[in-house]
């Protein structure tokens, strides 16, 4: 086509006549046009097959690429970030230390150490730490690491006798009077959490009654025996330490010369049933409304009134006026 063009430029060139030549050069042009168009529309038409074919072939891949550019819910981020954490073995761990703010961080699944490592925590000598160092992480785990102390804590106080047996049922509270304040004193080891008491041990324990009674030897009583160690009364008059109590009727006398036991009579040898109390026996005897006090005695006599079955003792006095001054009374024998 190229070809014909040329050739018919060349003859135009030769042609003498003036007249004819516009005519031809226009004819000329107007040819060169049309073959242009021509041969662009066939390369144009060529083209758009090729893309055509193109998208036809790779018609899955354009697919899949508008899928990825359409947009994701934050349900879906995740999921996809799950996913990846997964693909490429990584889990995120919480880490809380000293109930302080918590730390994340993202890691391979190595142990709970590299995890401390990664995040910059250190574990001190009295940290525990809620999972073994040399475990396996997973996705979400949280490591805790608390803080544990112990402290021994002395102090001092007063309680009441009630409050001292709730709190120490297990400690001997026979020597402490039962109505006088009792001290204690302590040592107990504290066990600390992150600074926070959580429990406590007894450690050793001291107390003793502060007495507000009296001791047998300020008394005036009627008995002349004396203990061999002086003992304490409380503010009631009641012995601080005593095995039992026996409450009864007691009468009087004053005849004879020697006890039952051999013993020169004397107010404090006394008269008892010695079934119910053995010879010997060591009592401290006052009346049961405590406006009298008989004293310190020893049960070293019996008599007849032993076979009348309601009297629990005979008390020696000097005198007839005494014992008439004694009458029977309501009484209360503390066996010491």
């Amino acid at each position: 086509m190229l070809k014909t063009i040329i050739a018919f430029l060349a003859r135009v060139k030769r042609s003498n006549a003036s007249k004819k030549l516009n005519k031809q050069i226009c004819i000329a042009l107007a040819l060169i046009i049309t073959v242009s168009s021509i041969c662009f529309a066939t390369v144009g038409y060529s083209t758009i097959n090729e893309v055509k074919a193109l998208s036809d072939d790779d018609s899955d891949a354009l697919s899949v690429t508008e899928v990825a550019t359409e947009p994701q819910t934050e349900a879906e981020t995740e999921d996809e970030d799950v996913d990846t954490y997964n693909n490429i073995n990584l889990c995120k761990v919480t880490i809380v230390k000293h109930a302080k703010r918590a730390q994340s961080v993202i890691m391979r699944k190595d142990t709970a150490k590299q995890a401390l490592n990664v995040a910059k925590v250190t574990v001190g000598s009295n940290d525990v730490v809620n999972c073994k160092l040399s475990s396996q992480v997973y996705d979400g785990q949280k490591i805790v690491i608390n803080e544990v102390k112990y402290k021994n804590v002395s102090s001092t106080k007063k309680i009441s006798y009630k409050k001292f047996k709730k709190l120490y049922p297990d400690q001997d509270a026979s020597d402490l009077d039962k109505g006088s304040k009792v001290k204690v004193s302590k040592t107990e080891k504290v066990k600390y959490v992150n600074g926070v008491k959580t429990s406590s041990k007894l450690k050793s324990i001291k107390y003793k009654s502060l007495f507000k009674g009296k001791k047998y030897s300020s008394l005036k009583t009627i008995s002349e025996l004396k203990p061999a160690k002086d003992f304490k009364l409380t503010k009631n008059g009641v012995p601080l330490k005593y095995k039992k109590v026996i409450k009864g009727t007691a009468s009087a006398y004053s005849c004879g010369t020697h006890t039952a036991t051999g013993k020169r009579v004397k107010p404090g040898y006394i008269a008892v049933n010695p079934r119910q109390i053995p010879y010997g026996t060591k009592l401290y005897i006052r009346s049961s409304d405590g406006s009298y006090t008989y004293g310190y005695a020893s049960a070293e006599d019996t008599g007849g009134f032993v076979a009348w079955g309601n009297t629990v003792a005979d008390l020696f006095f000097w005198s007839e006026s005494a014992c008439r001054s004694f009458g029977r009374r309501a009484v209360e024998i503390y066996v010491l």
